[in-house]
């Protein structure tokens, strides 16, 4: 659940896949990661994942998913092409970032993310 008082507020949702990101990551080179995410009531929202690569943290963002009241929205993090100095090889953190939209019912809202798969792509 999360509060948005205005517009254009966010709120991330973050998951360290190493055991110390501040020491080493782990290599997710040719992955493509996917969630499915989903709000429960009437909002205006994007969604995105993001990832964390080395130790400087240097970030990629997936295209934005809408979401909207009851709808599964697909989201995926292609990194198979990364531009530098984005390294898969050291991923260091996942995560999803909720960002209130323009017009947005402000409150308490909840999300749902399922379905978080990290595969070879094809």
């Amino acid at each position: 659940m999360a509060q948005f008082d205005a517009d254009g507020q966010y709120v991330t949702a973050v998951a360290p896949i190493v055991e110390d990101p501040l020491v080493a990551g782990t290599d997710l080179s040719g992955k493509k990661f996917t969630i499915q995410i989903r709000t429960v009531a009437s909002f205006t929202a994007l969604a995105w994942i993001f990832s964390n690569t080395g130790p400087t943290f240097d970030s990629a963002l997936s295209s934005g998913a809408a979401l909207t009241t009851a709808d599964w929205a697909s989201q995926e993090l292609d990194l198979t092409q990364p531009a530098a100095p984005y390294d898969p090889s050291d991923m260091r953190f996942l995560g999803v970032l909720i960002q209130s939209g323009m017009g947005c019912v402000h409150g308490s809202h909840t999300f749902y993310v399922d379905t978080a798969v990290i595969a070879d792509a094809p």
